[in-house]
């Protein structure tokens, strides 16, 4: 009984043993080629590659006036408009230009104060001189950075808030490269029925439109007008 145990005892460690020498055979193999993947990002935004412009103020000037070479009848800085009577009509046509070989854009621009204008008398209208902002220009959160349909949000009525540029021509809401936007608005009127009781309240009005622009590919409308609204705020 003993002896039989033993014999079992060695053919189990022969086996074993076995096994161990068989774990060290080769087995036939080759190498690939190697391939190195590379991940290059784009090159973004230049500096100031968004740019808002509008009609010089210039007495006696064609209003408003066209980009020219060198845009000398355009300039993107602060303007006042002096000396305005009542029926004065005058451009105030703030357009957005994003540079070539940037990305396509979504344009999104915030409009303050310009219900406290019209509040005071004046009267925004489009290209056609039709009365208020321009139709290429959509509404899509209020002055308060709340997003317009978003979690039941409407429109509050106001013209002050964020707007969406969407190209009525090609149906579309993307900017590409080179392009420009339609003025949000292109002339402002003192309002003719106005009188002197109500004229001091006219005096010195501001209003502001500043713009963003973000990357449209792999990106949505949502995204962008809440990114929009973030840096704008």
């Amino acid at each position: 009984m003993k002896k039989n145990k033993l014999m079992m005892a060695v053919v189990s460690a022969s086996l074993v043993g076995v096994v161990a020498v068989g774990g060290t055979l080769a087995y036939l193999s080759d190498k690939s080629n190697d391939v190195t993947n590379t991940f290059t990002l784009g090159t973004g935004y230049a500096t100031n590659a968004l740019t808002l412009d509008e009609t010089k103020v210039t007495p006696g000037a064609e209003l408003p006036t066209a980009p020219a070479p060198g845009k000398e009848n355009r300039v993107g800085t602060d303007q006042s408009y002096p000396d305005l009577l009542p029926g004065a009509e005058f451009a105030k046509d703030p357009t957005f230009h994003l540079e070539a070989n940037s990305p396509k854009s979504y344009i999104i621009a915030k409009v303050t104060n310009a219900q406290a204008a019209e509040d005071a008398n004046y009267i925004f209208k489009d290209a056609a001189k039709n009365v208020g902002f321009d139709s290429n220009w959509k509404k899509v959160a209020n002055s308060d950075d709340k997003i317009i349909g978003k979690d039941g949000v409407a429109d509050d009525g106001s013209l002050d808030g964020y707007y969406l540029f969407v190209d009525d021509n090609k149906a579309g809401k993307i900017v590409e490269g080179g392009q420009s936007t339609e003025a949000i608005f292109t002339y402002v009127q003192l309002d003719p029925s106005v009188n002197n009781t109500n004229l001091s309240g006219s005096d010195n009005k501001t209003t502001t439109v500043i713009g963003v622009a973000v990357q449209a590919d792999n990106n949505t409308e949502g995204n962008a007008v809440a990114e929009a609204v973030q840096l704008l705020k």
